[in-house]
């Protein structure tokens, strides 16, 4: 059980938890306040220090998407519906005239066509060049190319763009084949409003902000992230008191370790192994088996989960970083991830599900 009570952890895994995000500090918290008073602060300094922290937050509200720098600018290109299904989130994306729906995959580092749909678009295979990938599944992928000849999503065009083809053994609820994902190399171009529980995505389009506040008129707890690569965004979370970082990947469904993370952990060579083995697919139909492991706590920013059902796979299937944190976390929140300034900002009262 969580240490907050009201919402499901993970609907998307099944877990048994509840919403922990905490609200954030307007201000000094407690033992802020304690250590300006033994450093010398007087009480009318630190009220000062409060009233400015609160002017400072309701005057950033007030003024939507903010920025200390005068060349910052933010602009809002579209809100896109979400489509669930199947622990994926599905986004349209129209190629050579044509909406497919494409997995929205923070954790993929190129966006992928489904043979399939690059078979019913009339899309060609490029045999001289190859994309090199790696996933779940498996690492450094050499998958052959399309050449897709336009592209478009939310406001963007690509012209003349090459995407990886792999297969996906995947079929939505009308019966079509899963288009393919969407990945990072896409969504990094935008900041995203990520609106799970109302269904909708908003894409915004940020310059020179090296601080950013969302439009929102409720309070927010802020995360920063940490660039692997290119397109990878990392955080660091708390498994049982240890610090581990994970990579945010939205077309995971919960939380996800390798085997040394889970280990550091606490978790035993023989817990895990007699934990309930898994099968999994990654991309280009790589197959890993790892086991199910149940941590006593798990700590994101100050959201605190307890009795956390893990997956943990062998280490060789990520690189340079220990997991992997799923959609699961953020089914209940509105969050905002700026890829402009690597921040996650989480909305801490629960989102109100959408009509």
């Amino acid at each position: 059980m969580s240490h907050a009570e009201g919402v499901d952890l993970a609907v998307l895994t099944g877990l048994e938890g509840r919403d922990a995000f905490v609200s954030r500090h307007i201000g000094p918290d407690e033992a802020d306040i304690a250590a300006m008073l033994r450093v010398g602060w007087t009480k009318s300094t630190i009220l000062g220090q409060l009233i400015a922290a609160v002017w400072w937050t309701a005057f950033s509200l007030l003024a939507g998407a903010t920025n200390a720098y005068a060349n910052c600018t933010m602009s809002h290109v579209a809100d896109i519906p979400i489509t669930l299904y199947q622990n994926k989130l599905f986004l349209p994306i129209t190629m050579n005239g044509t909406v497919q729906k494409l997995a929205m995959d923070t954790g993929a580092g190129s966006t992928v066509l489904s043979t399939a749909t690059a078979r019913r678009l009339n899309i060609p295979r490029d045999f001289d060049h190859t994309v090199e990938m790696f996933g779940v599944g498996g690492t450094d992928n050499h998958l052959y190319s399309a050449r897709v000849e336009r592209m478009e999503f939310a406001g963007l065009h690509f012209d003349d763009w090459h995407l990886a083809i792999a297969d996906f053994n995947m079929l939505l609820a009308d019966g079509a084949d899963m288009g393919g994902l969407l990945g990072a190399d896409i969504l990094s171009q935008f900041d995203i409003d990520l609106d799970i529980p109302r269904r909708t995505a908003g894409f915004w389009r940020v310059s020179g902000c090296m601080q950013v506040t969302p439009p929102w008129t409720t309070s927010t707890s802020e995360l920063k992230l940490q660039r692997i690569g290119l397109y990878h965004v990392a955080l660091q979370i708390g498994v049982d008191g240890v610090p581990v970082q994970v990579v945010l990947d939205t077309g995971a469904p919960g939380l996800v370790l390798t085997e040394l993370e889970a280990a550091r952990a606490g978790a035993s060579p023989e817990s895990l192994q007699n934990g309930r083995p898994i099968t999994g697919r990654g991309v280009n139909d790589g197959i890993y088996i790892g086991h199910m492991h149940v941590f006593r706590h798990v700590s994101v920013g100050r959201a605190f989960y307890d009795e956390v059902i893990t997956q943990v796979v062998p280490r060789a299937r990520f690189q340079n970083f220990g997991g992997l944190l799923g959609a699961a976390f953020l089914l209940q929140h509105r969050v905002w991830l700026s890829y402009a300034t690597n921040t996650l900002f989480v909305q801490n009262a629960p989102a109100a599900p959408g009509p």
